[in-house]
């Protein structure tokens, strides 16, 4: 088994919330704290974001974003050709976003919200079904057992 604690990084940046955006001239600051495990071809990241905090839009060409709520009240926001789509997540809840639109997340609260984020691999061949299938079959028990 292998899954390696990458680092916990405090993230910096200009502070966007619900309530305001960032002015010219404001100081960057501590907006996250993220903790990230590398395993062969997934990783994942605990992020506590702070009360209000809206992380930067951006896309992924060939990755999954598989967000968990573990505490709070969080806003998904993704853009597509068609149109944007905005869900509130409640702990327990998980959003999956797909290659290629834009998204981002945030704390819609004034409480700090825990999420935990599985990145992994898009591969267009292998379809839902057969992912599935796989899943449900990769399982075997020990001789031992």
């Amino acid at each position: 088994m292998e899954v390696i604690r990458v680092d916990q990084t405090e993230y910096r940046e200009l502070a966007t919330t619900m309530d305001s955006a960032p002015c010219e001239g404001d100081k960057a600051q501590v907006v996250e704290l993220r903790t990230t495990y590398q395993a062969e071809q997934a990783r994942i990241v605990i992020t506590h974001m702070p009360p209000r905090h809206r992380q930067e839009m951006h896309h992924h060409e060939i990755l999954y974003d598989a967000t968990y709520v573990v505490h709070g009240k969080v806003l998904a926001f993704e853009e597509t050709a068609a149109g944007s789509e905005v869900v509130t997540l409640g702990e327990g809840d998980v959003v999956v976003f797909g290659p290629g639109p834009s998204h981002t997340l945030q704390n819609a609260t004034y409480e700090e919200a825990t999420i935990l984020t599985i990145k992994f691999i898009h591969q267009p061949e292998l379809s839902r079904e057969s992912f599935a299938l796989l899943c449900a079959s990769d399982r075997y028990a020990d001789p031992a057992d």
